[in-house]
């Protein structure tokens, strides 16, 4: 009976086991109203590439964050990325999700990589009305995996806000095979011979 109470337990313990989702990006929404942990080129100056405090702007209109206080923003003619080397694991799935409002004019164009590979990149994006989001499921190739942003906005801006790069659980029909698979083998180590 002993025995049964310990597998149903550890049948309960896998079923109910959940990995715990953390955002891989360091001051994703910009709210340290700065670019902190953000490799910015060519520089940060305000007009070109710049964090912006958004307090008193009205909810909805181009000055307001997605969320929070605070988005990053680009204007201009020269080509610029927001980077950042995030700590992955080789083989294991990510979601990237980022929040980007465009002021439309043209030329300008937007692109997103992720370890080198091209995600998604865009010329011409037509203007928001309020921040459109953002998602891709991708596959990390290495132990350290460069996202990086780049823009160009000859008339008017970019903004970009909330990104967040989770790793993807596993598949539930994995984790019961695993956890199926670790009681078989406990039972047969604690049944008596």
């Amino acid at each position: 009976m002993k025995k049964f109470a310990f597998l149903l337990a550890l049948a309960a313990a896998c079923l109910f086991a959940q990995t715990a989702a953390a955002n891989l990006v360091a001051n994703g929404s910009f709210e340290d109203g700065n670019f902190n942990g953000w490799t910015v080129s060519p520089e940060i100056r305000e007009g070109v590439n710049w964090v912006y405090h958004s307090d008193t702007a009205p909810p909805g209109t181009e000055w307001a964050a997605q969320s929070g206080l605070y988005a990053a923003y680009h204007y201009g003619s020269t080509w610029s990325t927001f980077s950042q080397d995030l700590t992955t694991t080789e083989g294991q799935y990510y979601n990237l999700q980022f929040w980007l409002w465009t002021g439309g004019g043209t030329p300008n164009e937007f692109k997103v990589t992720w370890g080198g590979t091209t995600v998604f990149d865009q010329t011409n994006l037509p203007a928001s009305t309020i921040y459109d989001n953002y998602n891709y499921t991708l596959l990390a190739s290495a132990g350290t995996t460069t996202l990086t942003f780049g823009f160009r906005h000859d008339s008017a801006y970019f903004h970009l806000d909330s990104v967040s790069v989770d790793p993807v659980p596993v598949p539930p029909t994995m984790l019961l095979l695993g956890c199926g698979l670790f009681s078989l083998l406990a039972w047969r180590r604690v049944r008596p011979r």
